[in-house]
């Protein structure tokens, strides 16, 4: 069942995990006052309400209604990096109104982040306390700390934090549990970045994971630009991976060609923080090689084209596959409506690894007088295999959408319909009915 924002319930917080978060994110709310804010102060608060609607088979029974309803909370106090205290917040629940237990062992609930800004304009200091997700260097973490970042000259800079990893609050809670790193940065204006990253994670008082890592970016003459990274698993002594691209103009293209290496082994970690769907993958040795090519073409503003070249490799499977896409796509001026096509081969040694797929899509705003602007969205993609898998030659996705906007533009309510056909869902379709409303200084 395809929904909107349906990765982000896959979080690894139980209910007290989410309690506790809720709790310390009032905390900060209250601490905020003391901190230099007025009541003037600018502020955010965006909503998202989610209603699904879907059948599954359970445990119990076949066929059971499953009808979660999801609420989506953003709280912004301030502006993120300007000078000043600001307060981020941003959380989700669900309810399920069916008549089933399909969201029995899953989480209700979970604080994203909820933190407190300091940003200065002095050395470009900035700090946040509390939850927060970082993304930077080998990190790439949720956690309960302490994160900061500055400038020492004007040729380096530097990042660190200190924290408790949320991701192991299930496992004896945080007793022993600890996530630091951070990362080096020399730089030369415009010309090139190079950085250094390090982050140790440690269970219940055990190394659980370190890594090390290094990226850089280049502006090379001629307008080409390289950047990439590489990873080096401490644990296990070897590269976990490495990706490197450049990007370069051609005449009217717009050309990125790319290298990408991973090690399972050495990628995905079989500690207890590792994604639990992907941790048998790091004990099969197997290393896959990515090389391929994004070719954009811009010649008018109304058109995009783009093309895309990939060739998957697998040492130890001995398999190797290529695929070779085309879109092309229309817009509407400078509004979002667009309809576009794309056509899709991919030559593989397995029967899930050829096949040929074309998709369709459109999304049409309007703006009539004297009514709410509203659009339309709808999109297809159908897949045909070359050989039937499961009794199955073919996969067909189809999703049709209603959405208009009300209030100054302020709450935007949508209708979505999805059906879906493959050799491992039959006859799947599902409703989903979603209202945005934002409120504030934005």
């Amino acid at each position: 069942m395809y929904s909107i924002g349906g990765g982000r319930e896959q979080g690894m917080n139980n209910k007290s995990d989410f309690f506790y978060g809720t709790v310390f994110s009032f905390f900060l709310i209250s601490f905020l006052p003391t901190a230099t804010f007025s009541q003037a102060a600018e502020y955010s608060i965006s909503s998202d309400t989610i209603i699904r609607i879907f059948e599954r088979d359970t445990a119990d029974r076949n066929d059971a209604l499953v009808s979660p309803i999801y609420e989506y909370l953003k709280v912004d106090i301030g502006k993120r990096e300007e000078a000043g205290f600001s307060f981020h917040g941003y959380g989700w629940g669900r309810a399920d109104l069916g008549d089933g237990d399909y969201f029995t062992d899953d989480p209700d609930g979970e604080l994203l982040y909820g933190y407190l800004e300091y940003a200065s304009d002095w050395n470009d200091l900035n700090l946040r306390l509390g939850r927060q997700h970082i993304f930077f260097g080998v990190s790439n973490q949720s956690l309960d700390g302490l994160n900061g970042s500055t400038s020492i000259t004007r040729y380096f800079s530097i990042a660190a934090y200190a924290a408790y990893p949320v991701a192991l609050n299930n496992e004896n809670g945080y007793d022993g549990d600890s996530l630091v790193g951070g990362r080096v940065e020399h730089h030369w204006g415009t010309l090139y970045q190079i950085g250094s990253s390090y982050q140790r994670v440690a269970n219940d008082g055990d190394r659980d994971e370190e890594t090390l890592g290094l990226d850089m970016s280049f502006a090379l003459p001629g307008s080409i630009n390289l950047r990439g990274y590489s990873t080096l698993n401490l644990e296990t002594d070897g590269w976990a991976e490495h990706f490197y691209n450049l990007n370069f103009s051609l005449a009217d293209f717009q050309v990125q060609p790319f290298f990408q290496r991973f090690q399972y082994e050495d990628y995905f970690s079989d500690g207890i923080s590792s994604a639990n769907p992907f941790r048998y993958l790091a004990g099969t040795d197997e290393t896959m090689t990515v090389l391929g090519a994004d070719l954009s073409w811009y010649k008018s503003p109304n058109w995009e084209t783009a093309f895309a070249v990939k060739g998957y490799d697998y040492d130890i499977r001995q398999e190797s596959s290529q695929f070779l896409s085309g879109q092309v796509i229309w817009h509407k001026g400078e509004d979002l409506s667009q309809i576009g096509a794309e056509i899709g081969y991919m030559n593989g040694d397995t029967p899930e690894t050829k096949y040929v797929l074309g998709r369709t899509f459109v999304f049409w705003g309007f703006f009539p007088k004297n009514l709410p602007p509203f659009y339309v969205s709808w999109d297809l993609l159908f897949v045909s295999y070359d050989e039937d898998i499961n009794g199955e030659g073919s996969s067909l996705f189809s999703s049709f959408g209603l959405g208009a906007k009300f209030m100054n533009e302020s709450l935007t309510v949508a209708l979505t319909g999805d059906y879906s056909k493959d050799p491992y869902f039959n006859d799947n379709f599902g409703v989903q009915l979603v209202a945005s409303f934002t409120l504030g200084d934005d």
